[in-house]
């Protein structure tokens, strides 16, 4: 099945690295051998630092930290994306 590795340092408003905010990534779309409604989480560790592969399809991308929880958006991941 055909994925796109996302990587970086996710940070909160001040800066710092947003230390065990989870980013949830549920699959609207069945793609390949990965069914509709499946799901990833991305656990944000002390560094900051994410390294994760996402199945393409049309995802929802929801954001919860400490703080709040929140929907982000629904985006489509392929490979021009």
């Amino acid at each position: 099945m055909a994925s796109v590795n996302l990587s970086g340092v996710l940070l909160n408003p001040e800066g710092l690295p947003d230390v065990g905010a989870i980013v949830k990534f549920t699959l609207l779309t069945t793609t390949g051998g990965t069914i509709s409604s499946s799901t990833s989480e991305l656990i944000v560790p002390p560094d900051g630092a994410y390294n994760i592969n996402i199945v393409y399809g049309n995802l929802r991308v929801d954001y919860a930290s400490e703080f709040k929880e929140r929907f982000v958006a629904i985006v489509t991941v392929n490979s021009n994306t």
